[in-house]
């Protein structure tokens, strides 16, 4: 499950269990902390801001170079470009400096930064278990451009062996079409790793008139009029990119946009 749907809205699950797990500590938090007549609100929310901040602000460091033609790009977190132990380890040390100054916080901020964390890492397993029978890369046949059947691990002798990346995208969704010039340049400049396009539900003459209008040239465009990709991988969400490695086993995903930055962190899991 790499989506959950809240209405016409369909939200990564990391995301969500962030913020359930976030809720959960607020709660715990409150009702220990009223006992002994403290608020435990403002530090959390303050921990939560720092690492969130350190999280981003260490992906930026350590990706740089992929910033650097456009620097104002390092502030769109949309391409979900952070590192989570280094601001795990920030959270928590802002957590244990808040302690350390009011001993009054320390037990109900310490119950409350447990729950949080039991209730991320339990919905973070659970959620694993339920992915880990889509680790193998699905079997469905869909169509090339040109008509020829094909499946995602039969794409021809040029692309076997290698690494896949498979990119679920409609011409009616705009982080995709943002995103495609990025996804264009990894294609020819990353020879060891095929990647495919899977449109998703629109027909021939729509996907042929956008790459066409947009200049793109992009090799293994598939159709997938009935969205059997996403329906199989998880995702109602667009776009979606997975990542299988050599054997074909999915060992990485991302929902939304991807940046240049974002896109060279995810390949480094299939290398």
């Amino acid at each position: 499950m790499l989506t959950v749907s809240l209405g016409p809205l369909a939200l990564p699950t990391s995301r969500v269990l962030i913020m359930v797990a976030l809720g959960v500590a607020l709660l715990v938090g409150a009702l220990v902390g009223r006992k002994r007549g403290v608020a435990t609100s403002d530090c959390l929310i303050n921990s939560f801001l720092v690492g969130f901040l350190v999280a981003r602000l260490s992906f930026v460091i350590l990706y740089i170079d992929s910033y650097l033609d456009a620097p104002l790009s390092m502030l769109d977190i949309r391409d979900g470009g952070f590192m989570v132990a280094p601001g795990l380890v920030a959270g928590m040390s802002s957590a244990l400096w808040w302690g350390w100054r009011s001993p009054a916080l320390r037990w109900p901020l310490g119950a409350a930064m447990l729950a949080g964390f039991v209730m991320w890492g339990g919905t973070i397993g659970a959620v694993s278990l339920m992915e880990a029978t889509r680790t193998s890369i699905p079997t469905a046949s869909f169509h090339r451009l040109d008509g020829e059947p094909v499946t995602l691990g039969n794409l021809g002798a040029a692309e076997e062996g290698k690494p896949r990346v498979v990119n679920l995208w409609a011409t009616w969704c705009p982080p995709c079409r943002r995103e495609m010039p990025v996804l264009q340049a990894a294609q020819a400049r990353e020879s060891g790793v095929a990647f495919i396009f899977a449109n998703q539900g629109e027909s021939f003459n729509q996907v042929q008139s956008y790459l066409s209008q947009e200049g793109l040239e992009l090799e293994n465009v598939l159709l997938d009029p009935t969205t059997e990709l996403g329906r199989v991988s998880g995702s109602r969400a667009l776009p979606t990119t997975l990542f299988y490695d050599a054997e074909g086993r999915l060992v990485d995903h991302h929902l939304g946009e991807l940046s240049e930055a974002s896109l060279k962190q995810k390949l480094e899991s299939i290398h």
